[in-house]
């Protein structure tokens, strides 16, 4: 199971795949890198909202007052969690 508890202070995802891997910051600004085999590495950024978890706080309360429908159940979350585990389940530092 993953957890958001580690010693040290290091914040990134890396994604192995059969053609290259996919590095970004959890916490950080949109900014993502993509390394394939013998080719220089490509970064890009994605646009994020101020606060990371906005838009789906905002669907929360919607629901709660009966404006709307939130994408998330626990099941969705469950399964979000599942596939967190399955990124580092591998991983040795």
């Amino acid at each position: 199971m993953l957890h958001f508890l580690a010693y040290g202070k290091k914040d990134e995802i890396i994604i192995d795949g059969s053609l290259g891997q996919i590095r970004f910051a959890t916490f950080g600004k949109g900014e993502f890198t993509v390394l394939r085999d013998s080719q220089e590495p490509e970064h890009f950024q994605l646009p994020l909202p101020h606060h990371i978890q906005q838009p789906l706080i905002h669907s929360i309360v919607d629901e709660l007052l009966g404006q709307g429908a939130c994408p998330s159940t626990g099941i969705t979350g469950a399964r979000a969690n599942w596939a967190m585990g399955e990124l580092v389940k591998n991983r040795v530092e």
